[in-house]
């Protein structure tokens, strides 16, 4: 039975986000990442995923393992297309921020022991762009991360961190802070 592809931006993040989850969860994914081609970069919760992962609606690590083989990438490419353009690190006017993405699936990557594929390509979101400030060094230090930021830097961190939560647990988090917030 075929797959649903996504449809939307936000579910794209939502597998995005079960992608790196599934990495910390499950070996047998994590023995995967060297396969994969196609990243694709979400600039809201700074995170990358495949499109053979995220181009398909309610991906968990446990589906793709289940059905891998007769998942492709290049059914997913053209839908995710609509959403994300492809960036090349070595030329053209968005080189930077290609650089960004690359060093970003790197460091995903080297976390377990893998490197990325010779053929990866480096995908954003078309409006996507580094400011001039922005620390091009993925997972960098806090304080030079966030653009136009004048929060402290465990603050930025809280903000970084609350945004690869699920949007349910988000929820349960901004009504405990709330809770909280009303007792003092």
């Amino acid at each position: 039975m075929p797959r649903e592809m996504i449809q939307i931006y936000s579910e794209v993040i939502d597998t995005v986000r079960a992608f790196n989850n599934g990495l910390e969860e499950d070996e047998n994914l994590r023995n995967q990442l060297g396969y994969f081609r196609a990243w694709y970069y979400i600039p809201e919760i700074d995170m990358v995923g495949p499109s053979k992962f995220v181009g398909y609606k309610g991906m968990t690590a446990a589906e793709y393992l289940r059905s891998y083989e007769e998942l492709d990438g290049r059914d997913t490419e053209p839908v995710l297309s609509r959403l994300f353009e492809e960036m090349d690190p070595n030329e053209g006017d968005r080189r930077r921020e290609a650089n960004y993405v690359r060093r970003l699936v790197e460091s995903l990557l080297e976390r377990y022991g893998k490197v990325p594929n010779k053929k990866s390509r480096f995908n954003a979101p078309e409006q996507w762009n580094l400011g001039e400030d922005d620390d091009v060094t993925p997972h960098g230090d806090v304080r030079a991360s966030a653009r136009g930021s004048t929060s402290r830097p465990m603050v930025e961190l809280f903000w970084r961190a609350f945004l690869t939560l699920y949007t349910d647990d988000q929820r349960a988090l901004a009504q405990r802070i709330a809770d909280y917030v009303q007792t003092r």
